[in-house]
């Protein structure tokens, strides 16, 4: 398992370079999950569509949002690469924990 924080997602050429080398330099195949379960605007934060677009121009044809408050969170241990896009960190923990207990 490889992590990658950023405090601005895929904003420059190295921190794509960096992700690249990470995903093994072939992201042809991968699948990947945008979760936005912290923001408030959730799919429509234009930061989350930002790194969807980011990982599609890096090769990653499968990208799809999922909010674990709403959505099982077990569907992220098929992805091959999961993204927490930014928004309040306590939402997103209260809702992970929350799986925890279902």
């Amino acid at each position: 398992m490889k992590l990658l924080l950023t405090s601005n997602g895929f904003f420059t050429e190295e921190i794509k370079t960096t992700f690249l080398e990470l995903a093994g330099g072939e992201t042809a195949g991968k699948k990947a999950a945008i979760v936005t379960t912290a923001s408030p605007l959730k799919a429509n934060n234009p930061f989350a569509r930002k790194a969807k677009t980011d990982l599609m121009e890096m090769g990653v044809a499968d990208v799809e949002f999922i909010d674990v408050e709403f959505e099982d969170p077990e569907v992220l241990a098929c992805k091959d690469i999961i993204y927490i896009s930014g928004g309040n960190p306590f939402s997103l923990l209260h809702h992970a924990k929350r799986c925890e207990k279902r």
